[in-house]
């Protein structure tokens, strides 16, 4: 009777042992792999918001820097014009910038704006031209001859001293601009005088035949 107690007992201890032997061991397993698994989708969460969060701040970085360069680059040459005409000239310490036509003209001491159109016979002393933003198309030729006024730049035979020209005046022909015989400064009709150099304002007229 006693062994068959004992044998019991045993059966009994040794069942409930193993049940928690195994159910400690599925708990192992379950914890191993649940962790396993949130460490995995924890990761691939974390991976894809900071991708995100870096797309996210190179793109706000890249159009910062795209619209400062933008606004405020320096272009050290930001047109491809066509190389200047200079015929029958006489040039005495002068600069020619690009697409200029000058023809039969002196330039003595004087810079020349791009796009400049100095008729024949003029004279450039101790001057600068500030040249034009545009050429003028056949359209705008056949308009200024119908208006009856200069086409923008040089008119024939025009001589001009001790002057700033501005950017798309239009002088007509035989004009004489100089700054002697004036005050040192002064506003006139169309011009003015400062520090005894006479400046013509940009898109300013000036007919055929004016003394300034």
């Amino acid at each position: 009777m006693l062994d068959f107690v004992l044998d019991f007992v045993l059966d009994f201890a040794i069942d409930l042992v193993l049940d928690f032997v195994l159910d400690f061991a599925i708990d192992l397993v379950l914890d191993f792999v649940l962790d396993l698994v949130l460490d995995w989708v924890l990761d691939f969460v974390l991976d894809f918001e900071i991708d995100l969060v870096l797309d996210f701040v190179l793109d706000l970085v890249l159009e910062w820097v795209l619209d400062f360069v933008l606004d405020f680059a320096i272009y050290t040459r930001a047109r491809f014009l066509p190389g200047s005409v200079v015929e029958d000239c006489e040039v005495i310490r002068a600069i020619v910038s690009d697409g200029c036509v000058i023809r039969k003209s002196i330039l003595d001491q004087a810079v020349i704006g791009i796009r400049s159109r100095v008729g024949t016979g003029c004279q450039i002393r101790r001057s600068v031209l500030m040249g034009a933003d545009y050429y003028e198309t056949p359209g705008q030729q056949e308009e200024n001859r119908k208006r009856q006024r200069p086409a923008i730049g040089i008119g024939e035979g025009t001589l001009i001293e001790d002057a700033i020209i501005d950017k798309n005046v239009r002088i007509g022909r035989n004009v004489r601009i100089g700054a002697a015989g004036k005050e040192r400064n002064m506003d006139g009709k169309s011009f003015y005088v400062r520090d005894g150099v006479v400046i013509i304002p940009k898109g300013s007229t000036i007919p055929d035949g004016s003394v300034i």
